[in-house]
């Protein structure tokens, strides 16, 4: 008789490490303040917190627990409302020092994207910049589950500015015939004066059709000799904060760190970012900003320079500031030491993680069968 023989065949992966893989930006949640671009100093603006659901993948959102900061001294609180998902109910009794805390919720959840709620503010009464933060504490699935690992959020930069009057195309502080005949002739492309065409474009279109053209000129010649007008020939327009803050990051070693990171500009949340990732933070008046890069893991630390910085915004340019995040760790290695008694195979776990703890096992034999126990 022949002897008996086992053949054994084992492999072993490993299905969860805390930090053993960065979240795909296919599966976020995104939750921010719709860019409220530039508006005239202490014009009232709606901020718009919108779930962005479009890249979630399937996720069904029911719950959402945020909170909006923002300088007091700069911008001034009027009021909130609810958005157009669930309950909305929020805490208004610290605006005054600029904080709103809010949550929505659903028993069903939603896959679609919405509106969570709408914030009104004072812009600044100077021309200036007023950042707005935006930090979400908790989000669930309808299933109960916790998607906070899912969250990305936006801020945003309000720009109050005054570029001029409506129709004011030689840039002398009044609207009157000339600049309706500038506007004439550009419109038939005539020349003018290279200052003279760089305001056409901003203040030119009275009509509001996207376009500036001889229409715009007749409704400005009218205008000047207080014929009726439909549109708002004469009145201040908001100016622009055309420059930004270009923040890149990158990683370096063994594991990623698979939450994210937190961009601040002057103490505001502005931004979720990923571990590799391009944002840009527009309508910033010139100016120093301070940017700090938060929420890194234990094992993470930025490898060129300091985790806070500060930046200087020349007017009308984007700055752009590197941040390169290395992150120690390296792969675990499976392995197991095998005994035979007999007929029976017994198997040892001997996997090791060189600078964390296996936390999951799955084992295949070869022969059809499989453990998930150590």
């Amino acid at each position: 008789m022949n002897s008996p023989r086992w053949f054994v065949s084992a492999s072993a992966c490993l299905l969860a490490l805390v930090a053993g893989a960065e979240l795909s930006t296919a599966q976020e949640v995104q939750v921010g303040l719709a860019d409220p671009g530039a508006v005239l100093p202490g014009a009232q603006v709606t901020l718009s917190v919108e779930v962005d659901l479009s890249a979630a993948e399937g996720l069904s959102l029911a719950s959402l627990e945020l909170e909006i900061r923002w300088d007091p001294n700069v911008l001034t609180y009027v009021s909130w409302s609810g958005g157009a998902f669930g309950f909305v109910s929020a805490n208004d009794s610290e605006v005054g020092s600029g904080i709103l805390r809010a949550n929505v919720f659903s028993a069903t959840g939603t896959q679609e994207s919405f509106t969570a709620l709408e914030l009104v503010l004072s812009a600044p009464t100077q021309e200036t910049s007023g950042l707005i933060g935006l930090d979400v504490s908790a989000g669930g699935a309808d299933d109960g589950s916790n998607l906070i690992s899912r969250m990305r959020e936006r801020g945003a930069a309000l720009c109050a500015s005054t570029g001029g009057l409506t129709g004011d195309a030689t840039g002398d502080g009044s609207v009157n015939i000339i600049d309706a005949q500038q506007i004439a002739r550009w419109s038939v492309g005539l020349p003018v004066l290279p200052e003279v065409e760089e305001r056409i474009g901003v203040l030119g279109d009275v009509t509001d059709d996207g376009v500036v053209n001889i229409l715009d000129a007749q409704q400005i010649a009218r205008w000047s000799v207080e014929l009726t007008v439909l549109y708002p020939v004469g009145d201040p327009t908001p100016g622009q904060c055309p420059g930004g803050v270009r923040v890149l990051t990158s990683m370096t070693g063994g594991l990623p760190d698979a939450d994210g990171f937190d961009l601040w500009v002057d103490g505001y949340q502005l931004a979720g970012v990923n571990g590799n990732d391009d944002v840009t933070i527009a309508n910033l008046a010139p100016g120093e900003y301070e940017l700090m890069l938060t929420d890194l893991a234990p094992t993470c630390s930025i490898e060129n320079g300091a985790a806070t910085r500060t930046l200087t915004v020349p007017n009308g340019l984007t700055q752009t500031e590197s941040f390169v995040v290395h992150c120690a760790g390296e792969a675990p290695t499976a392995d197991f030491a095998p005994s035979v008694t007999d007929l029976d195979v017994a198997f040892t776990d001997a996997s090791s993680d060189p600078d964390g703890s296996v936390v999951a096992w799955s084992w295949d034999f070869g022969d059809g069968t499989s453990s998930t126990a150590q």
